[in-house]
């Protein structure tokens, strides 16, 4: 009788530690795959930090820049204000100007909260493409002047001047919708293959763009051809 109460309580024993090696062992797994999940993130987000400001689309524009004024006289009769433009005194003057504008992501504030996951489902929250422009060019040999004999011609300061506000208006009306759509196909075609080099597919990866994070067209630190 004891013999068999000795043996029924090594018997227990055993099947105890078995418990707690297997429960140990599923805690390592499960401590290990969060890590792991962890590390994944951490390095695709590093890898996409790599890009830094990326460059992913680029468009050129042409545009007439145009002015014209003229010499006016005013005055009042009869307590009425009046305006007259003198007879031959009108200037003109057409710069054709090239510019060229770049879309870029920039993904230096990206971090591990820009990346969902459920499943075997993955979302990356990329941040909104931005659009400046980075060079000018005007054709010095194809402006147009039409100087009226009783006016002087056009002066450096004056050809600087309409050209600086020829780009603003480049700016401030450029529609950027194709650029922005070609700056988002890009990114997302760099940025799939990282991520489907960590074992998801394809299918189950989806690329949004913060919306909140858009701005409007800037000039960039450009070359310009005054």
């Amino acid at each position: 009788m004891k013999r068999g109460f000795y043996l029924n309580k090594t018997l227990v024993v055993s099947v105890i530690i078995a418990i707690i090696t297997t429960m140990a062992c599923n805690s390592k797994g499960h401590t290990d795959n969060i890590k792991h999940d962890i590390d994944t993130v951490g390095m695709l987000v590093s890898q996409i930090k790599s890009c830094s400001r990326l460059f992913t689309a680029e468009c050129k524009v042409h545009k007439i820049i145009t002015h014209n004024d003229d010499i006016k006289i005013k005055g009042s009769i009869l307590n009425k204000d009046f305006q007259l433009s003198v007879p031959f005194s009108e200037r003109k003057i057409a710069i054709p100007m090239d510019a060229t504008f770049k879309a870029y992501i920039d993904f230096e504030e990206m971090s591990p909260d820009h990346v969902r996951r459920k499943g075997n489902k993955i979302e990356i929250l990329l941040p909104y493409p931005q659009v400046v422009m980075t060079s000018s060019n005007i054709d010095h040999n194809s402006i147009r002047r039409d100087v009226r004999f009783s006016r002087r011609t056009f002066s450096d300061e004056e050809l600087t001047q309409y050209a600086n506000q020829g780009r603003q208006s480049l700016m401030k009306n450029m529609d950027n919708s194709a650029i922005i759509e070609t700056a988002k196909k890009s990114a997302a075609n760099i940025i799939i293959p990282l991520v489907t080099q960590m074992g998801y597919d394809e299918r189950n990866i989806t690329i949004i763009f913060d919306e909140s994070d858009k701005r409007s067209v800037k000039s960039a630190d450009m070359e310009i051809d005054k």
